[in-house]
């Protein structure tokens, strides 16, 4: 119960920030630049994401899931450089981190 107070805090605090800038700042009213910009910002965390759980899955020690996770980076980032789709290189990580979940054994 006391992590649901922070979460709900939490939840309100973004809807109403992201209902402040539909009222009062409409996307036509942005600059190309902002709104081009934005564009970007989806993939930008995407990849923060990653490359901290992969730095994560190669600290821990765990050799082979740390080059498993490396590999599957790489194989998506080829993907992606190949065929520059969001929707695609999310799915293909999903994937892959599903193979590993499943196939490689927990350590510890």
């Amino acid at each position: 119960m006391t992590g649901l107070v922070p979460l709900l805090l939490l939840a309100a605090a973004c809807w109403l920030v992201r209902v402040a800038f539909i009222v009062f700042l409409p996307a036509d009213r942005l600059p190309v630049r902002v709104t081009a910009a934005l564009g970007q910002v989806a993939p930008a965390v995407l990849a923060a994401l990653v490359s901290v759980e992969t730095f994560g899955a190669a600290r821990i020690g765990d050799v082979i899931g740390g080059v498993a996770s490396v590999a599957c980076v790489a194989a998506v980032a080829a993907m992606a450089y190949r065929r520059p789709s969001l929707t695609v290189s999310a799915g293909l990580g999903l994937a892959a981190v599903l193979l590993i979940d499943v196939l490689l054994p927990r350590v510890g």
